[in-house]
């Protein structure tokens, strides 16, 4: 199946969470306490209920990240934000990434999210609304590349598309359900 590649954006989620972790990595000291914080799983910095917005050259506003919580742990280099957030904003149709949880490994080349996994973008006048749904999908940003091995359900307007894993290729604007797939789809519908 062929879908837009607004319809499935957490690899901005990736590129957000990358940039704000090494931002917040540079931003501290390591020192003593630092070295010590290595030794075991114990976070060597919070971050609560932030808001981080990215612009381009121009000043326009290109992402938008929120979230509850992020938490850095040195040990491995891995960042677990709570509540995470993510509003890619586009001309005609933001699209929104949503889960409980997220996990950013240490090179930035994963992110693990868990929980209510949405990622939705509203209708346009010549695309219908899209929502993807799953418990856990983890992104490649350098790959430009998602996969999830939990069950998913894409709705576009009132067509319905439901598997048990996705992997979804951004370079190639192609999702591939797997697994079990079935689907409705209303004739005439583009809603």
């Amino acid at each position: 199946m062929k879908f837009n590649a607004a319809a499935l954006f957490p690899l901005a989620l990736a590129g957000a969470l990358a940039g704000m972790s090494y931002w917040l990595d540079r931003a501290t000291t390591v020192g003593e306490l630092g070295a010590k914080a290595k030794a075991r799983h114990s976070p060597d910095y919070i971050v609560e209920k932030f808001n981080v917005q990215r612009y381009d050259a121009t000043g326009s506003l290109l992402q938008s990240l929120k979230a509850q919580k992020m938490t850095h742990y040195p040990d491995d280099e891995t960042t677990d934000v709570v509540a995470p957030e993510l509003i890619y904003h586009r001309a005609e149709a933001p699209t929104t990434v949503t889960a409980k949880t997220a996990q950013l490994t240490k090179d930035g080349k994963e992110v693990r999210l868990r929980g209510a996994v949405k990622v939705s973008r509203p209708r346009t006048s010549t695309r219908p609304a899209t929502l993807i749904q799953t418990e856990a999908l983890t992104v490649f940003p350098d790959e430009e590349r998602a996969s999830g091995n939990a069950p998913v359900t894409l709705t576009q307007g009132n067509n319905v598309v439901q598997g048990g894993a996705i992997t979804y290729y951004g370079k190639e604007r192609i999702a591939h359900l797997s697994g079990g797939v079935h689907g409705t789809f209303k004739r005439g519908s583009s809603n």
